[in-house]
């Protein structure tokens, strides 16, 4: 296990396992080239938390922390990259009968928006979401990305403002990901990948947060 903050990139790799520690490093590295801020400001990313857990994003019974949290700017918005540790405690390992510590790392952004498009959900898209399509009119969907439609489930009151404030570049980066989920609710914009961090999908998030120019400064 690591117990100290890592000197040559200054990340907090307190108490995890060296692979563990590895993949955040990388992770942290792969998008140093854009600037990124390490938040040193607890209070900030404590507020952070707050509004992760308060959206459900995790199962209610583990217990969720920013390991690292990132802000990076634009010339008229910010946003910030999270890395979440998402601890289920201990298991029975069924593979050596040994009980095991459960975390896993995964990379998430959350940004401020500001236009009010009211509650907004977006995932994978469904067997279930293609059925009820012949249904319902709900699904939110772009003329100029068939990647999109054929990926992503879109839905919000706000379909209009969807439409006009969800810009080419950054439907084209999120047609371009996989099991991403984004959640607007109020001013506060979740955007993440519910799977392991890797160098990869941080980068991806990075172009995707990047290409957010519905966001506004956060003021934090």
């Amino acid at each position: 296990m690591n117990d100290v903050i890592n000197m040559n990139t200054g990340l907090d790799v307190a108490g995890l396992e060296e692979e563990d520690a590895l993949a955040l490093e990388g992770s942290f590295k792969a998008i140093l080239k854009y600037g990124p801020e390490i938040v040193t400001d607890t209070s900030i990313s404590s507020t952070i938390l707050a509004k992760l857990i308060e959206n459900r994003l995790f199962n209610s019974r583990a217990t969720v922390r920013i390991v690292n949290s990132f802000r990076l700017q634009k010339e008229a918005f910010d946003y910030f990259i999270l890395q979440v540790e998402i601890d289920h405690g201990f298991r029975d390992s069924k593979k050596n009968g040994n009980t095991n510590r459960d975390r896993e790392y995964q990379i998430w952004g959350y940004g401020k928006s500001r236009i009010a498009f009211g509650d907004v959900l977006l995932r994978r898209l469904a067997f279930v979401d293609k059925l009820l399509n012949r249904f319902t009119s709900g699904r939110i969907k772009f003329d100029y990305s068939p990647a999109f439609n054929a990926k992503y489930y879109l839905i919000s009151a706000g379909k209009d403002l969807i439409l006009k404030h969800f810009e080419p570049p950054f439907v084209a980066a999120v047609a371009q990901s996989d099991e991403l989920i984004m959640l607007v609710n109020g001013e506060d914009v979740i955007i993440g990948f519910p799977v392991i961090i890797n160098d990869q999908n941080t980068v991806t998030l990075q172009k995707i947060m990047s290409s957010a120019s519905f966001l506004a400064k956060s003021m934090m």
